[in-house]
């Protein structure tokens, strides 16, 4: 693999590094996310010196469009709907997650794989931080009717972000081991070493969205290997699948609150109180149907509360009018990663879509920026895919 570094580049990297240190207390002082504010800065701050390319919407206007008349929209309504004690109506993160996406998807202009040695250096401080926690694991005490739930996190981040977080590492890894797209040579393979703290850090966040994203994610990616593959690959797939499942089953076995949790959603219908947040959601949405009440009040209907599903937090926000808009842009997202691996035989993109999608249906991606990196990787180099079936070339859409 061939690693071009300027100061642009190289800024690029330490914003895929900090992803996963967002809620680090850096040295005591307190403040959100001040790593990723750093780096975030940064990023824009280099991306004005071209700001030209930087900040085009024009190569991705059918995904970009969308999603900046929504975010608009979403800033009317909610400073209309804005009230004394709820009176914040342009949401920072909102925005910063819209400018990353925007620029992320214009860095290809300095090498096509830019994005995806990006996802790269994120998986290294994804390795790094299950390292940390197997070294001194954190843990948060949960109860749940007479059963104490342990959940792990780390630095005081999300259960169940991280979890996604880990889940997404491991697909890259793994696709980076045996796609090989970055031409690593055969050490790609000792990357393999690290599998088992990732796995154990994902079944220790007790999330059940991330569980169940690993074994979809990683159960398409087997299926499809097994298919591509040569008899040699074959059975390396195979001994690497069994000792993947090994360690899974047994960090599955040892841990009483994602056995729990499973359990309790798969045969109880429990969804940690998220039925009746949804429902409370659904009550704001019935009576603000066409452009909803705007994030301002949204927060004082929900007491600050998450919806904890994307879908009907942008249906409380800005109605059945936004929430077209949004479905749009998330719609064309999807239909990238499946034209990516049909025309591009790229696996990642539509893998990396399914804990997306168990973000969006059970939690929230407008706070997180890992959601937006990877939509600006999806749609990154979208027009330039070549179809070689039925004798058709370079088809763009």
């Amino acid at each position: 693999m061939k690693i071009k570094i300027n100061s642009q580049i190289l800024i690029l990297y330490l914003f895929f590094f900090s992803l996963n240190y967002e809620t680090l207390n850096t040295f005591g002082l307190g403040i959100d996310f001040l790593v990723t504010k750093i780096t975030v800065s940064l990023l824009i701050l280099f991306s004005l010196l071209n700001f030209k390319s930087s900040f085009s919407l024009h190569e991705y206007s059918k995904y970009l469009y969308p999603i900046c008349i929504y975010f608009v929209l979403q800033v009317i309504i909610s400073f209309l709907n804005r009230t004394s004690s709820f009176n914040h109506f342009f949401n920072v993160a909102q925005f910063l997650d819209l400018l990353i996406l925007i620029i992320l998807a214009n860095y290809v202009s300095f090498e096509p794989d830019i994005l995806l040695k990006g996802l790269f250096v994120f998986s290294l401080s994804t390795i790094l931080i299950s390292i940390l926690y197997f070294i001194e694991p954190e843990t948060q005490r949960m109860t749940a009717g007479k059963f104490i739930m342990i959940r792990s996190n780390i630095f005081g981040g999300n259960s169940n972000d991280i979890g996604i977080k880990l889940c997404m590492s491991l697909f890259i890894l793994i696709s980076l081991i045996f796609e090989n797209k970055l031409v690593m040579g055969k050490n790609r393979y000792l990357l393999l070493i690290f599998f088992p703290f990732l796995l154990k850090f994902l079944i220790d966040t007790g999330s059940r969205v991330a569980f169940i994203a690993f074994i979809l994610g990683i159960s398409v990616m087997f299926v499809i290997f097994i298919k591509r593959l040569g008899l040699n690959k074959k059975l390396n797939l195979l001994i690497l699948g069994s000792f993947l499942a090994l360690c899974a089953y047994l960090f599955f076995l040892k841990n009483d609150t994602i056995i729990k949790r499973l359990h309790d959603a798969f045969y109880k219908g429990d969804l940690s109180d998220r039925g009746q947040i949804w429902s409370h959601v659904v009550h704001i949405i019935s009576r603000n149907l066409f452009f909803g009440v705007g994030e301002t009040g949204l927060a004082q209907r929900m007491a600050g509360v998450s919806p904890h599903n994307v879908f009907l937090e942008v249906l409380a926000c800005t109605g059945i009018v936004g929430f077209l808009i949004f479905f749009i842009f998330f719609c064309r997202i999807l239909f990238a990663a499946f034209r990516k691996y049909r025309f591009n035989n790229e696996l990642l993109p539509l893998v990396l879509f399914i804990p997306v999608l168990g973000a969006v249906l059970s939690g929230q991606i407008f706070e997180e920026k890992i959601y937006w990196v990877i939509f600006a990787f999806i749609i990154s180099n979208s027009k330039k895919i070549s179809k070689t079936e039925d004798g058709i070339d370079n088809f763009s859409y």
